[in-house]
C-alpha cells in the first residue's frame, strides 16, 4: 500500500467488547481481528478519502506521538487489515 492510496474499510461487523473491538470480515474470506482502540481508530478512518498519512497526522494529533513513528505503526497495520480482507480493494 503506497503512501497516496486512500484505504477503505470493509467489515460486515465491527463491535466493542470492553476495551477491545471485535471486527468481523464480509463472506467468507478473512480472517476475524480483535483489536484496540488504537487499531479500531485507524480501521475507522479508513473511508476511502483519508490516505495512510493523513491517518498518522491525525493518531499522531492526539496521542502525542512523533508523525513518522506513528506512520510507521499505521503502514504494519493498514497491511495486516488488507490481508485479513479488512480493506476494500
Amino acid at each position: 500500500m503506497t503512501t497516496s492510496t486512500r484505504p477503505s474499510a470493509n467489515a460486515a461487523l465491527a463491535t466493542r467488547n470492553g476495551d477491545l473491538w471485535i471486527l468481523v470480515p464480509p463472506g467468507d474470506d478473512g480472517e476475524v481481528l480483535v483489536v484496540n482502540t488504537t487499531g479500531y481508530e485507524i480501521f475507522r478512518q479508513c473511508n476511502g478519502s483519508r490516505t495512510p498519512s493523513d491517518i498518522a497526522v491525525e493518531l499522531a494529533g492526539w496521542s502525542g506521538a512523533p508523525t513518522d513513528e506513528i506512520a510507521e505503526d499505521v503502514a504494519a497495520f493498514l497491511a495486516r487489515l488488507q490481508s485479513a480482507g479488512m480493506l476494500a480493494n
